[in-house]
């Protein structure tokens, strides 16, 4: 027999790693998705109910976009965003000062303000003001 010439690899195709690695994405897209809208994780301590009715709220995402701390602070109130913030964390903390302390400081971290009953610590971290 004679010479025959080496069949050259064919390359792999790239396809299906390609489309394992979109669909690998998408479900896990999805599944935070769930995760959000279902409340079971939070952003910065924040559930997806109270932060799409802040974003949904011109007044609130206007007061913020702008800096304007105090109406902020105010339509926050109006919205009973705070109030949301606490009946989510309710069941980990219960009751009480901690439980206040937790939802200012996340109020803090997001928007800058600080309640009347806290001062910020050279760590930035709310603590009690002290009693006069």
């Amino acid at each position: 027999m004679g010479y025959v010439p080496p069949i050259p690899k064919q390359p792999k195709p790239k396809l299906p790693v390609a489309l394992a690695a979109l669909l690998g994405t998408s479900f896990l897209g999805a599944v935070w998705v769930v995760l959000f809208t279902t409340n079971a994780v939070t952003l910065g301590g924040i559930p997806y109910s109270v932060l799409m009715t802040f974003w949904q709220d011109p007044i609130a995402r206007n007061a913020y976009l702008s800096g304007h701390d105090e109406l902020l602070h105010d339509r926050i109130s109006e919205l009973g965003l705070e109030a949301a913030i606490k009946a989510y964390h309710r069941p980990k903390m219960g009751e009480g000062e901690r439980l206040d302390q937790l939802t200012h400081q996340i109020l803090y971290n997001h928007t800058g303000y600080v309640g009347e009953d806290y001062r910020v610590s050279d760590s930035g971290r709310l603590v009690p003001r002290e009693p006069n």
